[in-house]
């Protein structure tokens, strides 16, 4: 019953949102063309080292440019529906509109996520399924139900970690006045997902696996499918997602017990 009425809340606020993003239908276009050109130029830059070098540690061309693909799925799904949690520090914390929220019958995360709709998220999620139907076909990959299965579970987990990562570090401004900044350097930490882990220095990849998980978001579901070995690890991705969830989500109400609105 609680699950059917905030889904309805939020269908309202969904169509709110994209009725005004619809409002102004250059931006719209401009943004997902924005998105689709960054994408396309990381993609020239995998082809023109490969068009040197045939293979890098065992990976070819198509196999990096699934990993890039699966990587920005996720990526742009975030910022798609979830992406109002980067205004937490300016927008809510430091401009005092958690107060606002916190007057209303509604979980203040929930209000804050449905809030917002940023739909140039679009061209990450066109350009990432795009080029890895496209890698699929050059490799000759299994379109069976259940990897299509695996493949939709592993988005979903991979976007809930974008999400958490995100969500844990604009709490940080209940106690830090400037933290975007580190929340950009961060998420700038995903750009090594769109690659092979195995090409980074070991450092490196435990970074990106056990304290910032973003190779959980492509690169070990991706290696299931392109049947690369490590496949433990590939199936742990929904219980990363389920774990990094709980602990920004905790730290969340930890940090929303201790705000002090802005003019206290």
């Amino acid at each position: 019953m609680v699950v059917r009425k905030y889904f309805k809340i939020y269908l309202r606020f969904l169509s709110r949102n994209i009725q005004s993003s619809m409002e102004y239908k250059v931006d719209f276009l401009l943004g997902i063309l924005a998105n689709l050109f960054q994408s396309i130029l990381g993609l020239i830059f995998i082809w023109a080292i490969f068009n040197r070098i045939p293979t890098i540690k065992g990976w070819n061309f198509h196999e990096v440019a699934f990993v890039y693909g699966f990587a920005i799925i996720p990526s742009g799904i975030s910022e798609l529906f979830l992406n109002n949690v980067w205004l937490i520090p300016t927008v809510y914390v430091n401009q005092g509109n958690l107060d606002r929220i916190l007057t209303k019958p509604l979980n203040p995360l929930f209000h804050i996520i449905a809030d917002g709709f940023e739909p140039h998220g679009f061209g990450f999620i066109i350009f990432g399924a795009s080029l890895c139907v496209y890698s699929t076909l050059k490799l000759g990959l299994s379109f069976s139900f259940l990897n299509i299965l695996y493949f939709m579970v592993m988005i979903t987990s991979g976007t809930i970690i974008y999400f958490s990562i995100n969500l844990f570090m604009a709490t940080l401004s209940f106690w830090l006045m400037d933290i975007v900044s580190s929340m950009v350097l961060v998420h700038h930490l995903s750009e090594f997902a769109k690659y092979p882990l195995i090409i980074y220095h070991k450092a490196v990849q435990i970074i990106l696996t056990w304290v910032i998980p973003y190779a959980f978001t492509s690169f070990f579901p991706a290696i299931f499918l392109l049947k690369k070995g490590a496949l433990m690890l590939s199936f742990l991705t929904p219980a990363v997602a389920i774990s990094v969830f709980l602990i920004a989500y905790s730290f969340w109400n930890f940090g929303l017990k201790r705000y002090q609105s802005s003019g206290s």
